[in-house]
């Protein structure tokens, strides 16, 4: 009977045993995608904010005349006074660029709207940045989201996938928009 009892104890142990050790890997590989796309973040240097000259004449030549247009079409009544700001990139979660330089447009020192510059073929996509062929599409894409954090005087990493656009700061991953 003891050698019964000792024996289903052991068994019993050693079931737990394995029911633990399963549930640890099982918690491991999930908490260690989940911790992979909140250290993904970290690793991405973002200090590279340079922009090839001809994206960004592209840029300023189309915001022009947006501008005019802009200013024609504002309801505030301060007869538009746009300009636009300093580019930025939108970064993938493995750390590439996705391939767009992006211009807050400022009205004063409100981001009303982002205009995005974007190779316009895939042959331009490959092709060295300076002499890529590139379009120009103004819309207010992410411009509430990006006030909210100038506000707060807030650093953040801007980052895309399949499912939105994701700012990161204080190293917290918040969805801004969603595709």
């Amino acid at each position: 009977m003891n050698n019964t009892k000792s024996l289903l104890k052991s068994f019993t142990i050693i079931l737990f045993s394995l029911i633990m050790a399963l549930s640890g890997l099982l918690s491991f590989s999930t908490s260690s995608q989940a911790q992979a796309v909140h250290k993904a973040p970290l690793k991405v240097k973002v200090s590279n904010t340079e922009v090839p000259a001809k994206a960004e004449q592209q840029a300023e030549t189309q915001f022009s005349s947006y501008a005019q247009a802009l200013s024609q079409i504002d309801k505030s009544g301060t007869n538009g006074e746009y300009q636009l700001g300093k580019p930025f990139k939108i970064y993938k979660f493995n750390g590439q660029e996705d391939g767009n330089y992006y211009f807050p447009v400022l009205q004063g020192e409100h981001i009303k709207y982002v205009l995005t510059v974007t190779p316009k073929n895939e042959n331009d996509v490959n092709a060295n940045k300076n002499s890529a062929n590139y379009s120009v599409r103004i819309s207010k894409f992410i411009a509430d989201s990006l006030n909210q954090y100038r506000q707060a005087n807030t650093p953040i990493t801007i980052y895309t996938n399949k499912d939105g656009y994701f700012a990161e700061h204080n190293h917290k991953i918040e969805m801004i928009k969603q595709n």
